[in-house]
Protein backbone atom coordinates (compact mmCIF):
# COMPACT_ATOMS: atom_id res chain seq x y z
CA UNK A 1 0.00 0.00 0.00
CA UNK A 2 1.23 3.45 -1.07
CA UNK A 3 1.40 5.84 2.02
CA UNK A 4 0.45 9.46 1.11
CA UNK A 5 1.10 12.29 3.00
CA UNK A 6 -1.86 14.10 2.40
CA UNK A 7 -1.73 17.67 4.86
CA UNK A 8 0.89 17.69 8.02
CA UNK A 9 4.10 16.76 8.68
CA UNK A 10 5.42 18.02 12.22
CA UNK A 11 8.88 17.86 13.11
CA UNK A 12 9.72 18.88 16.61
CA UNK A 13 13.08 18.89 18.03
CA UNK A 14 13.11 17.61 21.97
CA UNK A 15 16.21 19.27 22.89
CA UNK A 16 16.75 16.91 25.80
CA UNK A 17 16.85 13.72 24.48
CA UNK A 18 17.64 15.42 20.68
CA UNK A 19 14.81 12.56 19.06
CA UNK A 20 12.33 13.89 16.07
CA UNK A 21 9.13 13.44 16.79
CA UNK A 22 6.63 13.00 13.80
CA UNK A 23 3.28 13.00 13.32
CA UNK A 24 1.75 12.94 9.58
CA UNK A 25 -2.03 11.92 8.21
CA UNK A 26 -2.42 9.09 5.51
CA UNK A 27 -5.23 7.99 3.49
CA UNK A 28 -8.97 8.60 4.23
CA UNK A 29 -11.56 5.67 3.68
CA UNK A 30 -15.43 6.16 3.92
CA UNK A 31 -17.36 4.15 6.25
CA UNK A 32 -20.50 4.83 4.49
CA UNK A 33 -20.66 4.95 1.07
CA UNK A 34 -22.95 7.85 0.41
CA UNK A 35 -23.34 11.22 2.63
CA UNK A 36 -26.70 10.58 4.67
CA UNK A 37 -29.89 12.46 4.39
CA UNK A 38 -28.94 14.96 6.95
CA UNK A 39 -25.52 15.32 5.20
CA UNK A 40 -23.06 13.51 7.40
CA UNK A 41 -20.73 11.54 6.21
CA UNK A 42 -18.24 9.25 8.60
CA UNK A 43 -14.46 8.37 7.39
CA UNK A 44 -11.44 6.98 9.16
CA UNK A 45 -8.77 9.06 9.18
CA UNK A 46 -5.17 6.71 8.87
CA UNK A 47 -2.59 8.72 10.86
CA UNK A 48 1.05 7.79 11.86
CA UNK A 49 2.59 9.34 15.12
CA UNK A 50 5.64 7.98 16.55
CA UNK A 51 5.08 9.99 20.27
CA UNK A 52 1.85 8.16 21.01
CA UNK A 53 -2.13 9.71 21.02
CA UNK A 54 -0.43 13.08 21.05
CA UNK A 55 -2.10 15.30 18.46
CA UNK A 56 -3.57 12.72 16.38
CA UNK A 57 -7.01 13.60 16.90
CA UNK A 58 -6.38 17.21 15.57
CA UNK A 59 -4.14 15.47 12.50
CA UNK A 60 -7.56 13.12 11.55
CA UNK A 61 -9.42 15.92 11.08
CA UNK A 62 -7.26 17.48 8.89
CA UNK A 63 -6.56 15.04 7.30
CA UNK A 64 -10.34 13.90 7.05
CA UNK A 65 -11.51 17.68 5.47
CA UNK A 66 -8.27 17.88 3.30
CA UNK A 67 -9.92 14.88 1.76
CA UNK A 68 -12.82 15.72 0.99
CA UNK A 69 -11.97 19.36 -0.08
CA UNK A 70 -9.37 18.40 -2.60
CA UNK A 71 -9.42 15.13 -3.01
CA UNK A 72 -12.50 12.83 -2.97
CA UNK A 73 -12.94 9.62 -1.05
CA UNK A 74 -12.45 6.40 -2.55
CA UNK A 75 -15.12 4.02 -2.47
CA UNK A 76 -17.91 6.70 -1.56
CA UNK A 77 -20.27 8.92 -3.33
CA UNK A 78 -17.62 11.85 -2.49
CA UNK A 79 -15.29 10.94 -5.34
CA UNK A 80 -14.61 13.79 -6.53
CA UNK A 81 -13.24 17.09 -4.28
CA UNK A 82 -15.55 19.72 -3.06
CA UNK A 83 -13.42 21.88 -4.54
CA UNK A 84 -12.15 21.22 -7.67
CA UNK A 85 -10.18 24.55 -8.42
CA UNK A 86 -6.56 23.69 -7.86
CA UNK A 87 -5.55 27.42 -7.04
CA UNK A 88 -8.43 27.80 -4.55
CA UNK A 89 -6.17 27.27 -1.74
CA UNK A 90 -3.91 29.90 -2.08
CA UNK A 91 -6.88 32.37 -3.89
CA UNK A 92 -8.53 32.00 -0.60
CA UNK A 93 -6.17 31.57 1.96
CA UNK A 94 -7.24 33.33 4.80
CA UNK A 95 -10.52 31.25 4.77
CA UNK A 96 -8.35 27.76 4.19
CA UNK A 97 -6.52 29.26 7.25
CA UNK A 98 -9.31 29.83 9.25
CA UNK A 99 -10.70 26.68 8.77
CA UNK A 100 -7.91 24.21 9.13
CA UNK A 101 -6.79 26.17 12.27
CA UNK A 102 -7.33 23.95 15.20
CA UNK A 103 -9.61 26.48 17.20
CA UNK A 104 -11.28 27.41 13.56
CA UNK A 105 -13.85 26.56 11.40
CA UNK A 106 -12.74 22.69 11.39
CA UNK A 107 -14.43 21.99 14.43
CA UNK A 108 -17.69 22.82 13.13
CA UNK A 109 -17.68 20.73 10.14
CA UNK A 110 -15.43 17.61 11.60
CA UNK A 111 -15.73 15.66 14.93
CA UNK A 112 -13.97 12.50 15.86
CA UNK A 113 -16.56 10.06 16.80
CA UNK A 114 -14.05 7.27 18.10
CA UNK A 115 -10.92 5.18 18.13
CA UNK A 116 -11.11 1.49 18.15
CA UNK A 117 -8.50 -0.72 20.01
CA UNK A 118 -8.49 -3.07 16.50
CA UNK A 119 -7.54 0.35 14.54
CA UNK A 120 -4.27 0.90 16.54
CA UNK A 121 -1.05 -0.99 14.97
CA UNK A 122 2.14 -1.09 15.89
CA UNK A 123 3.87 -0.47 12.75
CA UNK A 124 8.19 0.43 12.24
CA UNK A 125 9.63 3.68 13.53
CA UNK A 126 5.40 3.96 15.01
CA UNK A 127 2.01 3.68 15.85
CA UNK A 128 -0.82 3.37 13.59
CA UNK A 129 -4.22 5.04 14.10
CA UNK A 130 -7.73 4.22 12.29
CA UNK A 131 -9.59 7.47 13.56
CA UNK A 132 -13.32 7.29 12.67
CA UNK A 133 -14.62 10.93 11.78
CA UNK A 134 -18.03 12.89 11.15
CA UNK A 135 -18.04 15.25 8.86
CA UNK A 136 -20.67 17.71 8.40
CA UNK A 137 -20.43 17.25 4.25
CA UNK A 138 -23.55 19.38 3.52
CA UNK A 139 -22.95 22.33 5.93
CA UNK A 140 -19.82 22.47 4.42
CA UNK A 141 -20.49 22.65 1.27
CA UNK A 142 -23.04 25.49 1.46
CA UNK A 143 -20.29 27.32 3.69
CA UNK A 144 -17.92 26.77 0.68
CA UNK A 145 -21.03 28.14 -1.48
CA UNK A 146 -21.68 31.27 1.01
CA UNK A 147 -18.02 32.13 1.47
CA UNK A 148 -17.59 31.95 -2.49
CA UNK A 149 -14.92 28.99 -2.77
CA UNK A 150 -16.75 26.64 -4.57
CA UNK A 151 -20.08 27.35 -7.40
CA UNK A 152 -23.73 26.54 -6.14
CA UNK A 153 -25.06 22.88 -6.59
CA UNK A 154 -28.25 22.46 -8.10
CA UNK A 155 -30.78 25.18 -9.77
Amino acid sequence: MMLRILLVVSVLFTFTKCKTLIVYGEEVTALNTSVSGDGILFVKSWVFSNTGKKSVRAIAKKNALESVLFEGIPNSSVKRPLVNNPQAREMHRKYFDDLFSDRGKINRFVSVTSIDSKDIFRVPGGIKYGIKCRIRYKDLQRDLERNHIIEKFGL
